[in-house]
């Protein structure tokens, strides 16, 4: 058995921040599709409001969840570390 008994922080906040911006990046990609789908239901004036959200957020959707990830994996660093100290740290079997 291993043990797991410290995570550097900034180490497991880069992955949930690019892990999460790539998810933001499907999100933004389904919410585009719909709205520009939206778009030609609508008349010309609103298309453009429908088409301009929908770029919008192909673009800030993965700005922001991989930002949100990034604090999430520094917070849950933190706190992993905080209670590995108390525990013993993660038991983990490789071969």
């Amino acid at each position: 058995m291993q043990k797991i008994k410290k995570i550097k922080a900034v180490s497991m906040a880069k992955i949930f921040g690019v892990m999460y911006g790539i998810i933001g990046l499907i999100i933004g990609a389904i919410i585009t599709l719909m709205t520009a789908t939206r778009m030609f239901v609508l008349s010309s004036n609103d298309a453009m409001a429908v088409l301009f959200f929908g770029l919008g957020a192909i673009v800030m959707l993965p700005v922001v969840y991989g930002a949100f990830g990034f604090l999430g994996g520094l917070i849950g660093a933190w706190i992993y570390n905080l209670t590995a100290r108390l525990t013993g740290g993660l038991e983990i079997e490789i071969e």
